[in-house]
């Protein structure tokens, strides 16, 4: 009987779990390496990578496989993202003091300069709270004063509404005086008046008494008559 060759066929093996998680952990490891900041962190993922590439390709070499083409970019690209993030420790411990020293010579000047400002503002709004207590003080003294004249005033003008009001009183007392005075003046005079009238009546009828007696005497014949 001879042999039936079986023709060999290649069967494309989807990648593993440990594969996947490499190659992820080693391209997390060159991006947080990229960022500087977050450097210190790459290193472990890097090793963390290569070692589970290393472990993928120990179990296809035994298994007699060839080594999983995400397991060998994971062997590359973790020891590239662990070799940056050494580079960026050494580029931080090395860089940070000089940007500290280029910083603080930045910036001293500026703390010094904003220190200066914020002396001179707050000896300014000290001056002129100063000022404005003085301009208080002195108000207050100014309000007190004519509060002062303000009340001898009063006192002043009290006086002499007194004053007048008494003055007032002894005119009214005085034209009280003064009207009774008129009216018994009156009175008087109207008395006298009277009294004249009757004594010019009186002095008319004897006026006319002595001319009928001078009239009758005068009307004898033996009688001689004043011309």
């Amino acid at each position: 009987m001879s042999a039936i060759a079986h023709p060999s066929t290649h069967v494309t093996k989807r990648p593993g779990h440990l594969e996947i998680i490499a190659v992820s952990l080693a391209g997390i490891s060159i991006l947080l390496a990229a960022t500087f900041i977050w450097g210190f962190a790459a290193f472990p993922l890097g090793i963390a990578a290569t070692v589970i590439a290393l472990i993928v390709r120990h179990r296809s070499l035994a298994e007699g496989e060839e080594t999983p083409l995400m397991a060998t970019i994971a062997l590359v690209l973790g020891p590239i993202g662990s070799v940056l993030a050494v580079c960026v420790v050494i580029l931080l411990f090395t860089v940070a003091p000089l940007l500290r020293d280029t910083v603080a010579t930045t910036i001293n000047p500026v703390q010094h300069s904003i220190a200066a400002d914020i002396h001179a503002i707050n000896q300014d709004e000290a001056q002129r709270i100063k000022q404005a207590k003085q301009y208080q003080t002195t108000f207050e003294h100014d309000l007190n004063q004519i509060n002062s004249d303000l009340q001898s005033r009063i006192g002043t003008l009290a006086d002499v509404s007194k004053q007048t009001a008494r003055d007032l009183s002894g005119l009214r007392s005085d034209l009280s005086q003064f009207e009774q005075s008129t009216q018994q003046d009156s009175l008087s005079i109207h008395g006298s008046i009277d009294s004249l009238s009757g004594s010019l009546a009186s002095m008319k009828t004897d006026m006319a008494t002595i001319q009928r007696e001078l009239a009758y005497l005068c009307a004898k014949p033996s009688a001689s008559c004043p011309s």
